[in-house]
């Protein structure tokens, strides 16, 4: 893939951003291309949440946020260097993409040191696989073909997945007294699956959630999930800003959302 540095202002601070060189992404079109971070208005409504949840906060720690299908690294570099929390967990499971995630991360002029990177898909189970399905995206054929159109399902080998609540017990948060704040999941179809597999972290830590939509039956079927497990979940609204809407979940007591 031919790359290139995109250039991002952002409340006086400048970023550089290494992504494809042509827009065939819309990370690049509707974001990078206009010096603005994709989806920079639902960013700044996160940012508003962020910054009143660490005033109400007792604790001397930020929290935690979970950036699960993090694609190049848009959020999570503006994650990292806005809002500062106690450290970013990214999970990407497109090698081309993830290689660019780690290069935004990991560059040297950042700020925010500490991203724990993962190339792995997030789904209900630990140590299972996924695979990209054919014919939806083939990124050796085409290299410079839209990376976020690539979809994935569930195969006996491939690509391998995790838990949030295995990486919440493997990294012990718990026991450090950590608080995950935050999940945003922009997963290709698996954000049941997501949720699924972080029943305990939902139920322990009540983060507010930013999840993909893709149809209508997915908010069903968000729903349904909050609603099974009694989980005390409602959907605040929707943060839609040139892409797929994301809709915004939080725990009804959560007194931090931006009115």
């Amino acid at each position: 893939m031919k790359t290139a540095e995109w250039n991002i202002n952002y409340d006086g601070q400048s970023y550089t951003m290494i992504g494809p060189g042509s827009q065939n992404d819309s990370i690049i079109s509707l974001g990078w291309e206009h010096g603005e971070f994709y989806e920079e208005e639902a960013l700044k409504w996160i940012e508003m949440y962020w910054m009143k949840k660490k005033k109400a906060s007792d604790s001397s720690e930020n929290g935690i946020i979970f950036d699960c299908g993090a694609h190049f690294g848009n959020h999570s570099v503006f994650f990292g260097e806005v809002l500062k929390p106690c450290r970013v967990l990214s999970f990407e499971p497109s090698l081309t993409s993830f290689k660019l995630l780690k290069q935004n991360c990991q560059a040297k002029e950042r700020q925010f040191k500490n991203y724990d990177l993962f190339q792995a898909g997030i789904s209900d189970k630990n140590g299972t696989f996924i695979k990209r399905i054919e014919g939806r995206h083939d990124e050796d054929a085409n290299p410079d073909s839209h990376l976020a159109q690539a979809k994935y399902e569930e195969s006996s080998s491939g690509i391998l997945t995790t838990t949030i609540d295995h990486q919440k017990n493997e990294l012990d948060i718990d026991s450090k007294n950590e608080k995950i704040w935050l999940i945003k999941a922009d997963v290709e179809g698996f954000e049941l699956k997501l949720l699924e597999g972080a029943l305990d972290t939902l139920w322990v830590h009540s983060p507010l959630l930013i999840l993909e939509a893709h149809t209508h039956s997915d908010m069903i079927s968000y729903d349904k999930f909050f609603e099974t497990y009694n989980l005390p979940y409602q959907k605040i609204t929707n943060i839609k800003n040139g892409g797929v809407p994301m809709y915004v979940y939080a725990v009804e007591k959560d007194s931090c959302l931006p009115v």
